[in-house]
């Protein structure tokens, strides 16, 4: 028997065929998934807190040096410090500096103004798929990567908001 089979009277035969017996499947399947994502959250959230203890000692970073940080090719658990000390940085910021941190996405995390131009220019010569995809690619905004980096942090969402 699998999750979501208790929900059916004793007497309920499934047909593996039956579009309720898929449906309890895909139920199983996403409890399964959701168990395993908040399971995997925990042990992440877990392995921040303790590399962030290993930190604790050193001086701290400013918002810019984390950005740089969050932002360069570092690993994915130093990504993930350096996202909540970030993110606990901008937590305890006054109006000024929290200010200053927007203007800094805004001037210094922009798309690349000469790739756009030079991908438009591609997409206008040869309008393919593959040029509209490099085209969408480098109009985006350096902080679109970053908001997503820093949302992969648990908590960061309520955190941003």
């Amino acid at each position: 028997m699998f999750i979501g089979a208790s929900i059916l009277p004793a007497t309920t035969k499934l047909d593996s065929g039956s579009s309720q017996f898929h449906s309890m499947v895909e139920i199983f399947i996403q409890g399964v998934h959701g168990l395993a994502f908040g399971k995997f959250q925990d042990f992440l959230s877990a392995l921040v807190k303790g590399q962030r203890g290993l930190f604790a000692g050193s001086a701290p970073q400013s918002m810019d040096g984390l950005l740089e940080k969050l932002m360069g090719n570092s690993g994915e658990v130093s990504a993930a410090v350096a996202a909540r000390e970030l993110l606990d940085l901008y937590s305890v910021s006054d109006d000024e500096t929290r200010l200053a941190f927007f203007q800094n996405l805004e001037q210094n995390f922009n798309a690349d103004e000469a790739a756009v131009r030079r991908a438009y220019q591609d997409y206008s010569a040869i309008p393919s798929s593959l040029n509209l995809n490099k085209l969408s690619r480098a109009a985006e905004p350096r902080r679109h990567e970053l908001l997503r980096r820093l949302n992969q942090t648990p908590g960061a969402t309520h955190d941003l908001v």
